[in-house]
């Protein structure tokens, strides 16, 4: 080794050849290949997750391949169960809106069973899960899209 190397490491301005290096373990976030990240299994599934893979999904299938939305989110429910490894049936209930209960004239009567809002629209035209009252919080309507509105007591102050 030469003398200005040997000058240059006992300095500390080059790491030393005669030391190995340590090896550190990654931290929680850090990826070192894309077989730790395999490794790690899947993203936990939550109803969000479920929630925008569909709304991607759908959403691609509707401008993309020129399909309606209906016939869109029929498939992208089939894509993110597939994607997610889950039931379609399971998915259909993360991603679709459940029906509020109805009085004799069909207008909901009761709050979201998932939020607790009062507020809900119906669509103009017919979505994949059917006609039917949506959450106003959890589906907010376009301007364009809903043809009726209605409000309900949420026993709120």
């Amino acid at each position: 080794m030469s003398g200005w190397r040997a000058l240059a490491e006992e300095l500390g301005a080059l790491p030393s050849l005669t030391k190995p290096t340590e090896l550190t373990k990654p931290g929680p976030r850090e990826v070192l290949s894309v077989s730790s990240v395999l490794s790690e299994g899947p993203e936990p599934f939550t109803d969000d997750l479920a929630r925008d893979l569909f709304e991607e999904r759908a959403a691609i299938r509707e401008h993309d391949g020129g399909l309606a939305r209906a016939e869109a989110e029929a498939l992208a429910v089939e894509d993110t169960a597939r994607a997610l490894s889950l039931p379609v049936a399971e998915v259909r209930r993360a991603v679709m809106p459940e029906a509020p209960a109805l009085d004799s004239e069909g207008l909901p009567f009761q709050p979201c069973t998932r939020c607790g809002g009062g507020d809900f629209w119906k669509p103009m035209r017919l979505p994949f899960e059917g006609e039917g009252w949506r959450c106003a919080t959890c589906h907010p309507p376009n301007p364009d899209e809903w043809r009726h509105a209605v409000s309900v007591p949420t026993g709120r102050p």
